[in-house]
């Protein structure tokens, strides 16, 4: 659920219900873009928006695929403010991936780096 700014970087949150406020949309277009790549991503993808998960995170990683039928998401949020490095379980080293919001294949070691609150959306 994306509610109370979040979508354009707001820094103060919007009182409910959510009349008294205007939000200025090219505050952060960044911020706007990075929403609507991972809207885009669960939009075009059955796994996301409803497959079967299983966990695979640690104390600083949350990470998990979705499964729907033959389509698999991964999900890797580094939940930390430091970078961190995710060794990869055995199940998903050594995969090839399509990035799910900015395209293009990534193949998968055995541990990949995440920076200070990264995220990768990755499927097949």
């Amino acid at each position: 659920m994306i509610y109370n700014g979040q979508e354009v970087g707001m820094t103060t949150a919007i009182p409910f219900p959510f009349t008294s406020v205007k939000v200025n949309w090219g505050s952060q277009p960044d911020v706007t873009k990075a929403y609507k790549q991972l809207l885009a991503a669960r939009a075009g993808s059955a796994a996301l928006r409803r497959g079967m998960p299983t966990a695979y995170s640690t104390a600083d990683v949350c990470a998990f695929t979705k499964t729907a039928g033959t389509e698999q998401a991964l999900v890797l949020v580094n939940v930390r403010n430091s970078a961190k490095q995710y060794v990869l379980p055995a199940a998903l080293a050594n995969t090839t991936w399509t990035n799910a919001l900015q395209g293009g294949s990534l193949t998968l070691g055995t541990q990949i780096s995440l920076p200070a609150y990264g995220y990768v959306v990755l499927k097949k």
